[in-house]
């Protein structure tokens, strides 16, 4: 089957499930570095927009805002799968110490194969606020951030082998409240 034939096999049957049977098909870290380079990219198609008006709201010429939009489109691309590979090792240990069994490849695939189920959604929403306008882009964003961690929820507890997709979810909510404490904590400038 073909790529895009497992993701909407997830979506209709379950993202674990479709991720378990990435797993038994003998899913790699080739396949990994696949998904998240994938992922990237199409994340980064749907930014581009919203992207493209912030660089022009900055100042920038709009003759240069094009430059300037690839320019950060391929530091994106190239720094994303890195951040990504970092927030699923954390993500691993996390799992660790909560009583997961998982090897550091299967934790990885889970965020991967997240990332890749929920990029169409991703893509939807992001048109879907371009189309409604900036007041409804914000709440759009966080439907796919939420729907992005179900997801993950999911993904993790198949590969970490928790016995409980509650706990999986505790754990990455504890992730994700960490990482935004953090990002608070950063001076603006």
């Amino acid at each position: 089957m073909s790529l895009t034939g497992e993701i909407l096999w997830a979506w209709r049957h379950g993202w674990g499930r479709g991720l378990r049977r990435q797993m038994e098909s003998g899913a790699g870290e080739e396949r990994a570095l696949g998904w998240v380079m994938l992922a990237t990219l199409l994340i980064i198609v749907a930014s581009a927009p919203a992207s493209f008006r912030n660089i022009v709201a900055a100042g920038t010429a709009p003759v240069e805002a094009p430059i300037a939009l690839i320019m950060s489109s391929l530091f994106t691309l190239f720094l994303g799968p890195l951040t990504f590979y970092g927030i699923a090792a954390v993500a691993h240990i996390a799992a660790r110490m909560a009583g997961a069994t998982g090897p550091f490849l299967h934790a990885r695939l889970g965020l991967f194969w997240a990332l890749l189920c929920v990029a169409p959604l991703v893509l939807l929403t992001a048109i879907l606020g371009n189309l409604l306008g900036p007041a409804l882009a914000k709440p759009l964003q966080y439907f796919g951030l939420f729907a992005f961690l179900l997801i993950w929820a999911d993904t993790m507890s198949v590969a970490e082998q928790f016995g409980s997709r509650l706990r999986t979810g505790l754990a990455l909510a504890a992730i994700g409240g960490s990482v935004l404490v953090l990002i608070g904590m950063l001076p603006t400038g």
